[in-house]
């Protein structure tokens, strides 16, 4: 990928929370890119840093007691550091963001039309009639069904699904260049998932809006996505286009989230496979490769080193002593 295709950049991203002297790293180092009118994958267990990535770069973030070091770059602008009132010009406007739990995400004290309308009042200056307009407008772009009456609803009369529509027509309503969309398919049932999943990619192609899609499913990730970073305690193990992972996933980490899914599971074992052990914690993160204490093919080396991400490939990168040296053994 050429610099100059490069629409977001992430460049040696650290996180760290708690108190001076006392801070642990959630995010170790990510590099990510993404070129403009595509999408982005990350995916990953619950903890493996996917929403706190994202969070730091809308500048989300609690400032007491979390450190971000590193680039954040939206168009050649440097996000991270950038004062609120410079980040709240774009924040909601060029770069927006779809929350994962759709049924807390709206205000049950207000209609779904004056939440809507505020957004658009807020950063162009709509109002009026040209305000209800656009909003219905938006409901009807997201497929929500009668949006004038939509429109006066209060949440509590929407069901899950078509309260992640509003969500979703309320980040698209100022055209946003790039939208992030955090897990915008949990809590829902398989049907209305599918639905939002074709939601994103027909508003996708339609817009050309770049997007970066958060899912720990990767069954969801791959409908959408055209590249994918598998996240795991921070770091990116492997990252590679959507095909090439499906088709050769090389980090065991990626192969047990394949293998977990319900359609290869039930086929190869009869089962539902799950990988051992968990997601370890910021403040007992082992010495050597963090998925080392649940891997299958852990040698000696991933006890006590960190592998470094390694293309293996063009285009497809890992961070695996066992795959790395097995690709230095044959060359």
């Amino acid at each position: 990928m050429a610099e100059h295709d490069i629409f977001f950049q992430l460049k040696d991203l650290w996180i760290k929370f708690g108190p001076a002297g006392k801070s642990y790293p959630v995010v170790k180092g990510i590099n990510l890119n993404i070129e403009r009118g595509k999408v982005l994958g990350l995916v990953g267990e619950s903890g493996c840093g996917k929403s706190v990535t994202m969070l730091s770069s809308m500048g989300l973030l609690p400032k007491n007691n979390c450190e971000v070091t590193g680039n954040v770059l939206f168009d050649g602008q440097e996000l991270n550091g950038l004062p609120d009132k410079e980040f709240q010009k774009i924040r909601g406007k060029r770069i927006s963001m779809v929350f994962q739990e759709p049924m807390t995400s709206l205000n049950p004290v207000f209609t779904v039309g004056q939440q809507l309308s505020e957004v658009l009042e807020q950063h162009l200056n709509m109002t009026g009639q040209a305000n209800k307009a656009k909003c219905l407008e938006l409901l009807n772009l997201v497929s929500i069904p009668d949006p004038a009456s939509v429109y006066d609803y209060y949440p509590f009369k929407l069901s899950g699904g078509m309260r992640q529509r509003v969500m979703i027509a309320m980040a698209l309503a100022c055209d946003p260049e790039l939208v992030i969309a955090d897990e915008p398919t949990t809590a829902l049932d398989v049907t209305t998932q599918a639905q939002i999943i074709d939601l994103f990619k027909e508003l996708q192609k339609k817009l050309n809006t770049t997007i970066i899609f958060i899912s720990h499913d990767l069954g969801v990730i791959g409908e959408i996505s055209d590249n994918i970073a598998v996240l795991y305690a921070g770091y990116v193990m492997e990252e590679c286009d959507t095909k090439t992972l499906f088709r050769n996933p090389l980090h065991p980490y990626t192969f047990g989230l394949m293998s977990s899914r319900m359609g290869r599971s039930l086929k190869n074992k009869g089962k539902l496979y799950s990988i051992p052990g968990m997601v370890p914690s910021a403040e007992n993160m082992p010495a050597g490769c963090p998925f080392a204490p649940r891997c299958l093919k852990a040698g000696g080396q991933c006890a006590c080193e960190i592998p470094p991400l390694v293309e293996v490939e063009p285009g497809h990168k890992v961070r695996c002593w066992e795959v790395t040296n097995h690709v230095e053994a044959t060359d």
